[in-house]
């Protein structure tokens, strides 16, 4: 043992072996902390998956929940319902009768209605143009691609914001 000290100052030594035995302390210490998080956490979801089931079971065994809650949807699907051959109708009422349309679409979402279609020369085509920027009741549009002139014919597209009038 004596030439181990005479080797190895104890001075050296020592301080290496407390910090080796402290970093075990802290591993030791952290793997037990991580697992006892772990632990807390599955207990936390097992109750609260348990929880859940409970609640969605008393939701379904309430029948009347369900027919007044589907009641509830059916009715607000009726307010919400736009009926397009009305829609239709009263977009051809409103245009004027030398429009000729090539392509018809209603976004019920944005309360829109799209459209590509020509007209017979430039003064129609102004015409439309005046009568579809102008402020009404009804709508409020915009032309969105052209004019394009093609043999006496003006192809453009269009988009109109429907207001709530437009519907009545």
């Amino acid at each position: 043992m004596d030439k181990i000290k005479d080797y190895l100052p104890i001075g050296l030594l020592l301080p290496f072996m407390m910090i080796l035995a402290f970093e075990g302390m802290l591993i030791y210490g952290g793997g037990f902390y991580k697992q006892s998080l772990s632990n807390k956490i599955s207990n936390l979801e097992t109750s609260l998956n348990s929880r859940e089931e409970e609640n969605l079971n008393k939701l379904t065994k309430n029948e009347t929940y369900f027919v007044f809650s589907q009641a509830v949807n059916i009715v607000e699907i009726l307010k919400e319902r736009k009926d397009i051959i009305k829609i239709v109708n009263r977009f051809n009422s409103l245009m004027p009768k030398f429009l000729r349309l090539d392509n018809f679409t209603f976004n019920s979402s944005l309360n829109t209605i799209s459209f590509s279609g020509s007209v017979q020369g430039w003064d129609n085509f102004f015409k439309f143009k005046n009568y579809l920027t102008s402020e009404n009741k009804y709508f409020s549009g915009k032309i969105e691609s052209g004019p394009n002139y093609n043999e006496g014919t003006v192809n453009f597209s269009a988009v109109i914001s429907l207001k709530p009038d437009f519907y009545q």
